[in-house]
């Protein structure tokens, strides 16, 4: 914490985005692009979606693509947002910061998600979520 000008006090994170990045290459996710602004960071993702699946279950493909098995069925969007939900809950990421920017309509995807730091949800917060996501 520290002190602002109107006296308030304010969160003012030193976010290494390269160990959130680093931490995705390790664990063999391809990075399709990955954007910094200000103290947020974005990373687009492919993923393969198998909708109709009787289990849901994440895996990576060796090719750096996140295969996702979903219960839904691609009716009225319905499989885009359980695997926007999947992803959010296991992530720690809220679902309103996950995009699907290309293959909304289609089995391959590229999703961005979007990390916004707090003291909550620093970047070993994140860590362990991937982690853990992954393992």
């Amino acid at each position: 914490m520290i002190s602002a000008e109107n006296g308030e006090n304010c969160f003012v994170a030193k976010v290494n985005f390269q160990k959130i990045i680093s931490e995705f290459e390790r664990l063999g996710i391809k990075i399709k692009k990955h954007n910094i602004l200000d103290n947020n960071l974005s990373i687009c993702i492919e993923i393969w979606a198998k909708p109709g699946s009787k289990k849901e279950k994440i895996s990576l493909g060796e090719d750096g693509r996140v295969n996702i098995q979903i219960r839904s069925r691609p009716v009225d969007g319905a499989a885009n947002k359980s695997l926007v939900k999947l992803i959010s809950k296991n992530l720690g990421i809220a679902a309103s910061q996950i995009e699907i920017d290309k293959g909304g309509k289609s089995r391959q995807k590229q999703v961005v998600l979007n990390y916004f730091f707090t003291e909550a949800k620093s970047v070993d917060y994140y860590m362990k979520k991937l982690f853990k996501f992954f393992s």
